[in-house]
């Protein structure tokens, strides 16, 4: 019988181990492995867990003017982090002292910022997820309006942002606001605004008080989506509120259809035509 020599033996397993390294899949990461996205996307669904409907913890959204933009936080056992789009540049979103925070208990200014520090984030919510807060610095922007939602596991969040013209004729000026709208659980309603520019009507008036917007977060709007129809009535008639405002979305004019509101409404004024129009494109 021919023996092997130790020294041949020693390659021949060399070279098995070699084979196998090469045949063998290594371990990589899984497809379900949690992750934060890196730019805000439109769902058609929920993301919100059913475990997190009535806690601290789960999915929020949001929208702001002041730039313009909308968010989104996840704050799970296995993921926190968060992703923001500003003038339609998204963000990620990391969590600061994060471990100094207890999500049984609610949460208080628990912070996020962007990779690169000109973006920060302070969030609050209650124990069972109920009033959610949102205060937002960005670096070379002034006072920023934000309103943010709770997403459950049977109700989808929507972010739309645009731009909102309506005509003063008594004031003699045109108004144009940036205007983001949530459409929430319940049939819930939040509107964002800030008065972006203005210009003369040249109609022979001039100035004028008058307030579209007494406030720049109006939340306590109530909507309904019937035929691709969106209407939303004034703000503060279902809850009594005394300061009505008059609905930008004109009931019998504003269609929401493939992700975008769109509505105007034409009328007349000493003789003359004016066109008061809006346009939201959903972001979130």
């Amino acid at each position: 019988m021919n023996k092997v020599s130790p020294f041949i033996f020693a390659i021949l397993l060399i070279m098995a181990a070699c084979t196998k390294d090469e045949t063998e899949p290594k371990a990589t990461l899984t497809d379900n492995t949690p992750s934060i996205p890196s730019e805000l996307t439109i769902e058609n669904s929920p993301s919100a867990r059913a475990e997190d409907d009535n806690k601290s913890s789960g999915i929020y959204k949001g929208t702001f003017v002041g730039s313009s933009g909308s968010f989104k936080l996840i704050i799970q056992n296995d993921l926190v982090g968060g992703v923001i789009s500003v003038d339609g540049v998204s963000h990620q979103l990391t969590p600061r002292d994060f471990d100094k925070h207890n999500i049984s208990r609610g949460l208080t200014n628990l912070g996020f910022i962007d990779d690169s520090d000109t973006i920060i984030l302070f969030f609050s919510v209650d124990a069972d997820g109920s009033n959610p807060e949102v205060t937002l610095q960005i670096t070379g922007h002034g006072s920023i309006h934000a309103a943010v939602y709770k997403e459950k596991s049977g109700s989808l969040i929507k972010s739309f942002e645009g731009k909102y013209y309506i005509n003063l004729p008594n004031a003699g000026r045109k108004e144009i606001w940036n205007m983001n709208l949530l459409l929430g659980n319940d049939s819930s309603a939040t509107m964002v605004v800030n008065l972006d520019s203005t210009m003369p009507l040249n109609n022979g008036n001039n100035g004028g008080n008058y307030n579209t917007f007494p406030v720049n977060v109006m939340p306590d709007w109530f909507y309904k989506i019937s035929n691709d129809k969106i209407i939303i009535h004034e703000w503060g008639q279902e809850t009594g509120n005394p300061n009505l405002v008059y609905s930008p979305f004109m009931e019998e004019n504003t269609t929401l259809k493939n992700n975008i509101i769109y509505g105007e409404e034409s009328y007349t004024n000493n003789g003359r035509i004016y066109v008061d129009s809006l346009r939201l494109i959903r972001k979130l």
